[in-house]
């Protein structure tokens, strides 16, 4: 009884990491109708703006009208 429960726990430690691990290779990407696209975690504001901060800091706000759509992409690894 306590092997199975053992390998079951296991198993849930397995997934849960697995599953986290993926979600940190995606990232939001927004697709803007002046053809530009930003790739960068966005925090919206629904049905007005979405406000995206890059690395360095700077806060852009765009108007929804501005976006064209929004996904989530895989963040590609860098080349060793």
């Amino acid at each position: 009884m306590k092997k199975g429960f053992v390998c079951f726990v296991l198993f849930i430690v397995f997934f849960s990491f697995s599953v986290s691990v993926s979600a940190a290779k995606r990232q939001d990407v927004v697709y803007l109708k002046n053809g530009s696209v930003i790739r960068r975690e966005i925090e919206r504001i629904p049905g007005k703006t979405i406000k995206v901060e890059t690395r360095d800091g700077s806060v852009f706000v765009y108007k929804m009208s501005e976006v064209e759509k929004i996904a989530k992409e895989e963040v590609k690894g860098k080349a060793a």
